[in-house]
């Protein structure tokens, strides 16, 4: 993809930037219109879960000869994020500490980002370590994580030649 996002979800500008910031980063491109109940918490849960499944469709069929598990580090101001994927685990688990401090960030519920993380990892079936290493902007934080989760994702998705020549899957070859 080239990183080109649109997106129209109701009463959330943030997440939508939030998701801006992941499809530029990973270089994937997405266009979603999200409508439903008032509820923005369901309404991040539920693009989570369809990004997710979108994810999972994508990347099944060539996980064998991908990167398959990358680390990245993303900083921004006064945050530093690491982010750590798997995206062909055995089974899915995610790990996230954004060290969120309010109750809102610009307008959100702080549970809503953490739990996008969280539904992200179990519908693609990724292993997922988001971490804040230190960073005091709550803005930063969030936008830091999603950038390195874009970043992580794109570079354990790439093609590895050597991989391909293997010609193994990864279940039992650890």
């Amino acid at each position: 993809g080239r990183g080109e996002y649109s997106g129209e979800i109701p009463k959330s500008f943030i997440f939508s930037h939030m998701l801006h910031s992941f499809c530029r980063h990973g270089l994937f491109d997405l266009s979603i219109i999200a409508n439903g109940d008032n509820n923005i918490h369901h309404t991040c849960e539920n693009i989570a879960i369809t990004l997710g499944a979108a994810f999972r469709k994508t990347l099944d069929t060539g996980a064998d000869s991908m990167h398959r598990i990358y680390t990245e580090h993303v900083i921004q101001d006064d945050t530093l994020v690491r982010c750590v994927v798997d995206i062909a685990p055995i089974q899915s688990f995610s790990y996230v500490d954004l060290q969120l401090i309010n109750e809102c960030i610009d307008g959100l519920p702080r549970d809503v980002f953490p739990h996008f993380f969280r539904s992200f990892a179990t519908e693609a079936k990724m292993n997922i370590h988001v971490s804040v290493l230190y960073g005091e902007d709550e803005h930063h934080k969030i936008e830091a994580a999603f950038k390195a989760l874009g970043r992580a994702i794109h570079y354990a998705s790439k093609y590895d030649v050597q991989r391909q020549s293997m010609n193994v899957g990864w279940e039992g070859k650890e």
